[in-house]
């Protein structure tokens, strides 16, 4: 083993051993031995918990270094979102990244929500849980010799042509059961009728 050395700390000088840290841990990393020294630092073969063996002079292992760097955030790729959904939102494709207010890059995807409307959303709000559909998807579809209301939720009722003025005039959400709007309050209640009609109350 080598003579021990002076090694400089800020503008003072000590003795160290540069055994003196073998066999210690440093959040991932447990030092192993001492193997280099070269260009004035000592250099240390470690073990990282992820496998790895690097080699990590002194100064970073007492300063810093945790890990072999497997815990270093990568790089995204910006595809891999690319068809999968999100609660009612399919990721269709990806367009391209804009800075934001802060300067950093912020990827883009052009989206289908089940209702068939399209929209561009980021990827944050995506992965967050904030955008779970396009925001304004109410649909009303035909059925058969009835149409059906689909509320911005997936909540969906059924009503009859002359009423269709009436609940296109109106956004509808469904409350204890009962299509009602959010502005007057009215609301659809169920007939007893065989085919179970929704009929104005």
């Amino acid at each position: 083993m080598q003579e021990n050395i002076e090694e400089r700390i800020g503008d003072e000088y000590s003795r160290i051993d540069p055994d003196d840290i073998v066999g210690k841990r440093f959040g991932k990393l447990v030092v192993e031995k001492m193997e280099v020294y070269k260009n004035h630092k000592y250099y240390y073969r470690c073990k990282c918990d992820c496998g790895k063996e690097p080699l990590i002079h002194r100064g970073r292992i007492l300063f810093g270094a945790t890990s072999c760097g497997c815990d270093t955030p990568r790089p995204v790729d910006p595809q891999d979102i690319v068809g999968k959904r999100f609660h009612k939102v399919l990721i269709a494709e990806y367009i391209g990244y804009q800075k934001n207010s802060s300067g950093r890059n912020r990827s883009y995807y052009r989206c289908i929500c089940d209702c068939g409307n399209e929209f561009i959303t980021s990827r944050t709000r995506l992965m967050y849980g904030e955008v779970k559909s396009c925001g304004d998807c109410t649909k009303i579809v035909q059925e058969e010799d009835h149409y059906k209301y689909i509320c911005q939720n997936g909540d969906s009722f059924i009503f009859d042509e002359i009423d269709m003025e009436l609940v296109k005039s109106h956004r509808w959400y469904i409350s204890n059961g009962y299509p009602v709007t959010r502005s007057n309050g009215d609301r659809y209640k169920k007939t007893d009728s065989h085919d179970a009609r929704y009929t104005w109350q």
